[in-house]
């Protein structure tokens, strides 16, 4: 009970939300508990970065990995050039993997925080997550995760600070003409406004069989576009 994943209960114990959570993630419960604990001691609030920096810490157990790690992951997300940015491991493999596993941490944590009540740090992590898994401030976040050819990163921030593109929407309604620039050709960006109208009806459509109970709607959208599911729900892409 200490753990907080079990409750007493009239005559019996029963599993707590985060018990419930634990139970399903495959994780590891001793950094369950640590995520539980560290998540009930912080404020109200807290900033993606610092959720960033808590996954790194919790998830490795040697000082050196975890130093590297940290580093690492800190450069990525303030979306500092791959090229520049010093392995934390051997291979580019096990540093992918590596991030997988950090931002599936971050979604735990993320869960862990809305059983705890707290809807901003939850929001952090969700934003952490998404940083981590593209390697990017947050809010590029729903940019970078329609995962459109030749749309990286790099290009995801000119759009987002030079031509003030910031959701699928935005993409969809933009006239290429006018989000053209330096490495973005016309027909380039045709191809990405294209590609954005083509997946927002594919939304609509989701929307309407969603509520015409065809639960299978978003899954079928998900394989058709390959775009990230944690941020369909929860940025509204």
């Amino acid at each position: 009970m200490a753990w907080g994943f079990v409750e007493r209960v009239p005559g019996a114990y029963r599993v707590t939300r985060i018990g419930e959570i634990a139970g399903g993630s495959g994780l590891d419960l001793l950094l369950l508990k640590t995520a539980r604990e560290r998540i009930a001691s912080t404020g109200d609030t807290c900033r993606p970065e610092d959720v960033a920096a808590w996954v790194v810490e919790d998830f490795f157990a040697e000082q050196s990995k975890r130093d590297r790690w940290s580093r690492a992951v800190a450069a990525w997300i303030h979306e500092v050039s791959e090229k520049e940015i010093p392995l934390p491991e051997r291979y580019r493999g096990d540093f992918e993997r590596g991030l997988e596993d950090l931002a599936a941490l971050a979604g735990v944590y993320g869960e862990i925080a809305q059983a705890l009540g707290k809807k901003d740090v939850a929001q952090a992590c969700a934003r952490a997550r998404a940083s981590i898994a593209y390697g990017v401030s947050w809010e590029l976040a729903p940019l970078v995760a329609l995962r459109i050819p030749q749309l990286g990163r790099a290009r995801c921030r000119y759009l987002y600070a030079e031509r003030g593109i910031r959701t699928l929407d935005d993409l969809a309604d933009a006239d290429p003409r006018t989000i053209t620039g330096p490495g973005v050709s016309l027909a380039l960006a045709t191809s990405w406004v294209g590609r954005a109208k083509e997946i927002r009806a594919a939304r609509r459509k989701t929307q309407i069989a969603e509520q015409g109970g065809q639960r299978d709607a978003v899954d079928d959208f998900l394989a058709s576009f390959e775009v990230d599911r944690m941020l369909v729900t929860t940025q509204g892409i």
